[in-house]
């Protein structure tokens, strides 16, 4: 029987969603009070996929499960913490290791949510995985650290910004109205948006973050799960827009938001052109993009930014976005 201070990590297909329901309680008021996000609609899915016991992933259990009470059904099993992960392609994703303040200890739960990803970790390398992704946007930084002394992974600070919308941003000096042409998105435009994103990340460091953006087909991937899948809000079509230059007809920049609050909005992506960065295009999709938002309802707008990136922090700062809280991705690769 495991020590009560120390967890069990049990196959999380054994459990339902109503075994879950205190732990993604806890997990929703952190997003709300870190992120500013809504987590309801991330937390049905993965009660959905409990209900069906096809997550592929762990529950951290604080009841032992060798308890009679609990193997006589006298006993519901006290969750605390979870992660799962998704394996496609041999590209795996860790897609949350979150442990409840009824784990944490001392350390904040650092070393229970550190077991947990390096369980969820070797895990899929153990299923063929040969490239793994994930994003602690909740988890202290020290928690991606002591996983890198580990694990070798490699980490990329990002900050997560956020700015009221009392008022409309200015026009900048540098658009030119005239040349380019700006518009809602439409879903006729998903081929040539899914070009300019491979374009604008193939040497830029968010392509060591997320894979995706190396490939037309990934990008399309990206986007498709950015205009549809819940637990990146709700794609909001007003507050997303492209950019064509007029002389020669061409796709010059692009920016997506979705709502993940009722009067929180979030900037899904913003990117420009190669050739067409310093002329205006990005902020000025930045701009009518906030314009669009805080008219549908928007209160306070956020956004994530590789902490490296150094151009968009300076334009997001002068765009008056605030750091509220930094994070890391980790990518796993194999040491060739």
């Amino acid at each position: 029987m495991a020590s009560p201070h120390m967890p069990e990590l049990v196959e999380l297909r054994r459990f339902n969603s109503r075994d879950l329901d205190a732990v993604l309680a806890e997990e929703g008021e952190e997003w709300k009070e870190k992120l500013f996000w809504d987590f309801s609609d991330s937390a049905n899915s993965v009660r959905d996929f409990a209900n069906r016991h096809t997550l592929d992933g762990l529950a951290v259990v604080q009841h032992p499960l060798a308890d009679p009470a609990f193997l006589l059904g006298r006993a519901q099993p006290n969750v605390v913490g979870y992660g799962y992960t998704v394996l496609e392609d041999r590209k795996g994703l860790i897609g949350d290791a979150y442990i409840g303040p009824r784990a944490h200890g001392n350390d904040g739960g650092t070393r229970q949510t550190v077991r947990l990803f390096k369980q969820l970790l070797d895990r899929l390398i153990s299923q063929g995985a040969r490239r793994v992704e994930s994003q602690l946007m909740i988890s202290e930084p020290v928690v991606a650290e002591t996983i890198q002394r580990s694990r070798f992974v490699q980490l990329y600070e990002r900050v997560l910004m956020v700015m009221d919308t009392e008022r409309p941003l200015p026009a900048g000096a540098k658009f030119d109205p005239a040349r380019f042409h700006v518009e809602y998105w439409g879903p006729h435009y998903e081929d040539p948006i899914s070009g300019l994103i491979e374009r604008a990340y193939r040497h830029h460091v968010d392509a060591r973050i997320n894979d995706q953006y190396l490939s037309f087909a990934g990008a399309k991937k990206f986007l498709h799960n950015i205009v549809t899948y819940p637990g990146c809000g709700t794609f909001s079509q007003v507050g997303s827009m492209v950019a064509f230059d007029q002389s020669n007809g061409w796709l010059s920049g692009l920016v997506l938001a979705s709502f993940v609050d009722r009067d929180v909005a979030h900037i899904t992506q913003l990117c420009v052109a190669p050739h067409l960065k310093g002329s205006g295009v990005g902020y000025e999709l930045l701009r009518r993009a906030v314009g669009s938002l805080r008219a549908a309802g928007a209160a306070r707008i956020s956004l994530s930014v590789t902490a490296s990136n150094l151009d968009a922090l300076r334009l997001y700062e002068r765009c008056g976005f605030s750091e509220v809280r930094r994070f890391f991705a980790l990518v796993w690769e194999p040491v060739l």
